[in-house]
């Protein structure tokens, strides 16, 4: 007997559009729960509280899963994570997915079940495939809830599993139970469209090491975390806005060069908590011959570093501790903005926020974080201007296009995955053409613009960083750089 054909329920003419398929995966997650659960609130049409098989497509945006579980995980016992495939990879999203859920909420890989290969198929092949397979996991979970959350993967696939759920609710049959919910972070809430449509307001808020958890990170250490670091980071406070009030870009830049030299994370050095010792930077190539001793007098008279010189020219830099060389090196940019937001409610903060990857280990100058979205700032306080080169040419191009690359790569990755925003907040004034790539990266920039007559420009007001962050809670999103011609 020939199967009756499948009739996709979206115009013919979007089926063109639709992307090619490769491979499915569908893998179970099991946990045992007990069978009240008085703490959680279920969804509104569920007048008895079920347990819930949740099916679920995972694909590398990954916190609309992550939302829905800390909110409704109480309820789900069983766990169908769709994995789908290109010819390019996504190798491992499953893995690293199931043991987030694993390492947070107990969750345990109970089996995988078939993989199906696919070649460019229609709606119509896929959801054939997908049908028989969803309806044999409904089958076995009787007595469960199914809810079909149609957040994840391509919209193909939010169609097939709508289809799918609507089907198995519809069959007169044999019906079963189905609801259909999509994670709407933008109006932060989430809607359910089967088997009446109505929204839950998202109660559910993460914190930075949970978000940057789900992003696939490793989170060491946040220096802000440590009691100690908040003692000296207020002792020192009315320094930090007296550097800030300063109109001596060349000069900062030269105390920056020095205290990087002595103290750098980025070079393997050991955090600064940790070093008890004085730490010097000698004179060597690439640090300026010319100082601001005016500067150097005043730290000194407050013992935060001792100098030397050299036939009238400087030698050498002690610094007190690896804190105070992080301090000047930059870290009291990241201190600054770090206060100008202190008071704002509802919003965390974490401070020098060291997190891990693989092999690869990062940190991050300022991240903050509000009702499920994340703002990662990046603070410069050295100067992107570069020498001339031997033909005559300036190398601040290959500079700035440098800094804007590393800025942006770790910043892109966390802002996709974790609803976020990447903001570089910049001491020195920026070029046109720094702030077209800031634009053309979805940077945003709180920095002064490049003064035509190379006068000095004014310190950064705090109204302005301030107001930045705060338009970013209210509205979840920043300007860009208007582009420059």
């Amino acid at each position: 007997m020939m199967a009756k054909a499948i009739k996709p329920s979206y115009p013919a003419t979007l089926q063109a559009a639709m992307p090619v398929w490769h491979r499915l995966k569908l893998t179970l997650l099991i946990r045992n729960l007990p069978m009240s659960h008085a703490d959680t609130q279920p969804p509104a049409g569920n007048t008895e509280e079920k347990r819930q098989l949740r099916i679920y497509v995972i694909s590398d945006y990954v916190m609309p899963l992550v939302l829905a579980m800390h909110q409704y995980g109480a309820l789900i016992d069983t766990l169908l994570l769709i994995e789908t495939r290109s010819k390019r990879g996504q190798v491992g999203a499953v893995k690293k997915q199931a043991e987030y859920l694993r390492q947070a909420h107990g969750w345990q890989i109970d089996c995988k079940d078939i993989k199906l290969d696919h070649n460019g198929e229609s709606y119509a092949r896929l959801k054939q495939d997908l049908a028989p397979r969803l309806r044999s996991w409904a089958d076995r979970h009787r007595d469960h809830q199914l809810v079909f959350d149609i957040t994840g993967g391509t919209k193909i696939m939010a169609l097939v599993l709508h289809d799918i759920a609507k089907d198995l609710r519809d069959d007169p049959d044999n019906r079963f139970d189905t609801q259909i919910t999509y994670t709407s972070t933008e109006t932060e809430e989430f809607q359910w469209l089967l088997p009446d449509q109505h929204q839950e307001p998202m109660q559910v808020a993460l914190d930075i090491r949970q978000f940057l958890e789900v992003s696939g990170y490793e989170v060491e250490s946040i220096l802000s975390d440590q009691p100690r670091q908040l003692e000296a980071m207020a002792a020192r406070r009315e320094l930090t806005e007296n550097f800030m009030a300063r109109q001596e870009p060349n000069h900062i830049s030269i105390l920056n060069a020095w205290a990087n030299a002595a103290y750098n994370p980025h070079k393997n050095h050991p955090r600064p908590e940790t070093v008890k010792n004085n730490v010097r930077a000698d004179k060597a190539s690439g640090l300026p011959d010319y100082f601001p001793r005016h500067i150097l007098e005043e730290l000194k008279d407050r013992g935060i570093l001792s100098f030397k010189l050299n036939d009238g020219k400087l030698a050498s830099i002690t610094f007190a501790n690896a804190d105070w060389a992080r301090y000047l090196s930059g870290g009291w940019l990241e201190e600054w903005a770090w206060w100008q937001v202190e008071d704002i409610p509802g919003l965390s903060r974490g401070l020098g926020v060291r997190i891990k990857r693989g092999e690869t280990p990062n940190e991050l100058d300022l991240v903050l974080c509000h009702r499920n979205r994340l703002l990662v700032v990046e603070a410069k306080t050295a100067t992107l201007k570069g020498q001339k080169n031997k033909r005559g040419g300036s190398k601040r191009d290959a500079k700035e296009a440098d800094v804007m690359y590393k800025i942006g790569e770790i910043a892109s990755r966390l802002s996709h995955q974790a609803y976020g925003t990447k903001m570089l907040l910049s001491w020195q004034p920026l070029s046109s053409k720094a702030l077209d790539r800031a634009r053309q990266g979805a940077l945003h920039v709180v920095a002064h613009p490049e003064t035509s007559d190379n006068k000095t420009p004014a310190p950064i007001p705090p109204a302005q960083f301030r107001a930045r962050i705060e338009e970013w809670m209210t509205q979840g999103r920043l300007p860009l750089p208007r582009q420059h011609r």
